[in-house]
């Protein structure tokens, strides 16, 4: 994280944190069961499937069009997806979703629920809702701060 932010040396977070690197797969947790899988970006990111109890939440990452993300979510109760794009304004691939895309992705997958996440302030939130009500006939909301959601 210190060479992301142009900070020589390491900063000593090891002395707060027990870091560890990421690969494809599956690791448990006390009761939760990850599934982490590469999702399309410029640098690496993944997507998370946490399983409990007979219940699962998937979180996107920052992707784009990703086949891997749609299988993490496949049947998922809830799926936590970016939409950090607007459909025909933002066009680079492999970067991020747009509201469609998001929705297509949780109809492709059979999610129970989906929420838009990872919107900034110069993306329309609401529109990325009606591009994604569009493409996905269940449950879409945009996170928001404070917000809980059953799985």
């Amino acid at each position: 994280m210190a060479r992301a932010y142009d900070i020589p040396g390491e900063p000593g977070l090891g002395e707060v944190f027990a870091f560890q690197t990421v690969v494809p797969g599956v690791f448990e947790f006390g009761p939760f069961r990850f599934t982490a899988g590469h999702v399309n970006h410029p640098v690496e990111s993944f997507a998370y499937r946490i399983e409990a109890g007979g219940s699962s939440l998937v979180y996107s990452g920052d992707t784009g069009a990703s086949d891997t993300l749609v299988e993490l979510a496949r049947d998922t109760g809830l799926l936590l997806c970016e939409a950090s794009f607007l459909d025909g304004r933002d066009t680079h691939p492999d970067v991020h979703l747009n509201g469609r895309e998001a929705g297509e992705h949780a109809d492709r997958a059979g999610t129970h629920r989906l929420v838009l996440t990872h919107i900034p302030p110069w993306t329309d939130g609401e529109r990325n809702l009606v591009d994604a009500r569009k493409a996905y006939a269940g449950s879409v909301d945009l996170a928001r701060a404070g917000a809980v959601y059953e799985v």
